[in-house]
């Protein structure tokens, strides 16, 4: 094991940085958010709360890779899977998520 590797793990096992999410019907996933935004607008589906934010979990954590408009739940709120990356070392996603109501 690498000492990038070390340090993603000790900052995942750090209960000060580290929440829980679902993704799907995977629960009591580890992750770390980033700020969340919210630009609210109403479009032709109705309003559209405009929520955009990023969740880092490691790779190993997920049973499969989250894809497109599948289901996080993150402090007992539903979003969409908008996008996602993994980072160069392949340890850990970067899941961008929306409004559960964006399309």
């Amino acid at each position: 094991m690498n000492p990038f590797d070390i340090a993603t793990n000790d900052i995942f096992e750090n209960p000060d940085f580290t929440e829980r999410a679902a993704f799907g019907s995977q629960a009591g996933v580890t992750v770390i958010a980033s700020e969340i935004s919210e630009d609210a607008r109403l479009d032709e589906f109705g309003l559209d709360e405009g929520v955009s934010f990023f969740l880092r979990v490691r790779a190993r954590d997920l049973i499969a890779e989250p894809k497109k408009n599948d289901l996080v739940t993150y402090r007992g709120t539903e979003y969409r899977v908008s996008s996602l990356s993994l980072d160069a070392s392949g340890l850990v996603y970067r899941v961008y998520l929306k409004s559960k109501s964006t399309r």
